[in-house]
């Protein structure tokens, strides 16, 4: 069963629009984080660190949505950022790749510092 997804955005100090998520990103319910992180790549020059600490599970559908989000960010000359991804979603980032491609780190103060 999947676990309902909660999505809530903030802004640092310093410009940095952090995405916290909480429950499984699939493809029951990866629409919502792709309506969430489409807000952010409209910014000028957009810097988003996407908190994944509470995430048990992330699926292709998930996947694809990190990767759109990174392509729309890099265009517009921004950075996108992943934070603290639990066991199961950060072995998922390596199979695919993702962590050679999107700066993946350990908790998020470290994301939110590099």
């Amino acid at each position: 069963m999947t676990q309902a997804l909660s999505i809530t955005r903030s802004t640092t100090g310093n410009g940095v629009t952090v995405v916290r998520v909480k429950g499984d990103i699939d493809f029951a319910n990866g629409a919502s984080l792709r309506e969430a992180l489409e807000v952010c790549e409209n910014a000028a020059a957009p810097r988003i660190v996407v908190d994944l600490s509470e995430v048990p599970f992330l699926d292709s559908a998930g996947v694809n949505i990190v990767i759109e989000t990174q392509r729309a960010v890099e265009e517009a000359h921004g950075w996108l950022r992943l934070a603290a991804p639990q066991p199961a979603v950060a072995r998922v980032l390596t199979i695919v790749s993702i962590d050679q491609v999107i700066g993946c780190y350990s908790t998020l103060e470290k994301a939110l510092v590099n």
